[in-house]
């Protein structure tokens, strides 16, 4: 499963990644990439709790409670031609890649 962070730009009343209490939700889209990247689409939105992952699709039409954001993202897989990404939000300055 790929996986991508993309940095949300700070704003005035919005708290970092650092300031989240232990425990709160973290949100995250799943994204759907159609061939060999030729397009790409947000195919739902979702929060990671502790224990469990809520999802719901951008049209409205699909809601998942999954154990985990990876599993909620592989049911918008399409094989051959459509694959899934998990795409984690962070506000902007938080993220940190590992070399």
């Amino acid at each position: 499963m790929l996986c991508d962070v993309i940095a949300l730009p700070r704003g005035p009343g919005r708290p970092s990644d650092e300031d989240r209490p232990i425990g709160s939700p973290r949100p995250f889209a799943v994204v759907q990439q159609y061939g060999q990247e030729e397009d790409a689409r947000v195919a739902a939105w979702g929060m990671a709790f502790d224990d469990h992952s809520e999802v719901t699709s951008v049209e409205g039409t699909l809601r998942i409670s999954t154990t985990s954001p990876e599993r909620a993202a592989r049911r918008f897989d399409r094989k051959p031609h459509v694959s899934a990404r998990l795409v984690w939000l962070v506000l902007a300055g938080t993220a940190t890649f590992a070399p």
